[in-house]
């Protein structure tokens, strides 16, 4: 199997050895990891510049760019099933409906003040360049992240009325996040 990410390839043999090539900062060189990627893995999991193998032990093996990438495909490796990233930070939902986050932690790396409403239900992520916003299934929506000095969308409380139900859908731009909302709720 060929798996990509921006700037490399990355095979995975049928005996479970990985090759790579490409732009060696980002994945196209295993470097230091090529001894533990000579066999036994499962699956390649690439975000836009960095790979993580999942290994029939269960151990992950990342390389590529250090930081966010990185983050984010150890992510994917975990279960999760949809990631959002805002260069300093990585948001991911798992299976569960559960949000994990890494990364700087003023970025929305950290969602430990909201992780209580972050343990099920979440559908959908959006982000901005410092925050991250969660939609549940139940319409409600959670912020995290850069909320001072300059609000990036992590401090939605003077909204939070409008986001406690009736929540269709997410968007977001460099600094700021929208609520598509059924009015009749």
């Amino acid at each position: 199997q060929i798996y990509s990410n921006t700037t490399c390839f990355v095979a995975l043999k049928l005996g479970g050895g990985v090759v790579a090539w490409g732009n060696a900062r980002c994945g196209g060189h295993l470097g230091s990891s090529a001894e533990k990627l000579r066999g036994d893995v499962i699956a390649i999991y690439c975000s836009g510049s960095a790979f993580a193998a999942l290994k029939t032990d269960g151990a992950i093996i990342s390389w590529g760019m250090p930081g966010e990438p990185i983050i984010a495909a150890e992510l994917l490796a975990r279960g999760g099933v949809a990631t959002k990233s805002n260069g300093m930070a990585v948001a991911m939902v798992l299976e569960t409906g559960e949000v994990v986050a890494r990364g700087d932690t003023r970025s929305g790396g950290d969602c430990s003040s909201v992780a209580s409403q972050l343990r099920s239900g979440v559908i959908e992520l959006a982000s901005t360049q410092g925050a991250f916003a969660a939609l549940k299934d139940d319409g409600s929506v959670v912020t995290w992240g850069r909320g001072e000095p300059i609000n990036l969308g992590g401090d939605s409380s003077s909204v939070a009325s409008s986001l406690e139900c009736g929540v269709l859908a997410l968007r977001s731009t460099q600094s700021a996040i929208a609520a598509l909302k059924d009015i009749s709720k």
